[in-house]
């Protein structure tokens, strides 16, 4: 019985590491230059007249061959940089807001995730059942990622944080 119970434990925990590695984004499965794209995404939003939208991507894609694996990598390796660039002026807007100006960027960010992810799904879509699907998906969350920090970035400028 013990040996049963053990076996048991054993296959749980085997199964719950599993599942925690498979609850984890695709786009966080690769993120060993994520400083440097994080850097490389920091440069672009200092160099206010420049669009930011494939920094990350034309430093990948020119590392890599393109062919849609690799571009599918160099999506998400923009999206996890954007993410947490996205995330740190979410941070430091929380720590500077108060009151009706807090709730608006929380309502404000619910309603951007929920606009990007209906644009992933519509895109992919279209593509659906064909190899491009995840590539295209992809593009336009890493798009749409890096235009938000874009915007976030504006707002912390607007509070006086440069």
């Amino acid at each position: 019985m013990r040996v049963i119970l053990a076996a048991i434990a054993v296959l749980s925990a085997s199964a719950s590491a599993a599942q925690a590695e498979t609850s984890v984004p695709l786009w966080r499965h690769h993120t060993e230059r994520l400083a440097e794209d994080r850097q490389q995404a920091r440069m672009c939003l200092l160099e206010a007249q420049r669009s930011c939208d494939d920094v990350i991507q034309d430093v990948c894609n020119s590392e890599l061959e393109h062919e849609p694996a690799g571009q599918r990598l160099c999506e998400w390796r923009a999206i996890a940089a954007w993410e947490d660039e996205m995330n740190a002026m979410l941070e430091r807007l929380r720590g500077k807001l108060e009151g009706r100006d807090l709730a608006n960027l929380e309502a404000s960010q619910r309603a951007w995730e929920a606009s990007m992810l209906a644009n992933v799904g519509l895109v992919m879509e279209h593509y659906e059942g064909g190899t491009l699907a995840g590539q295209v998906g992809a593009h336009v969350r890493a798009r749409a990622t890096s235009q938000r920090a874009r915007y976030l970035a504006d707002v912390l400028v607007m509070t006086g944080d440069e």
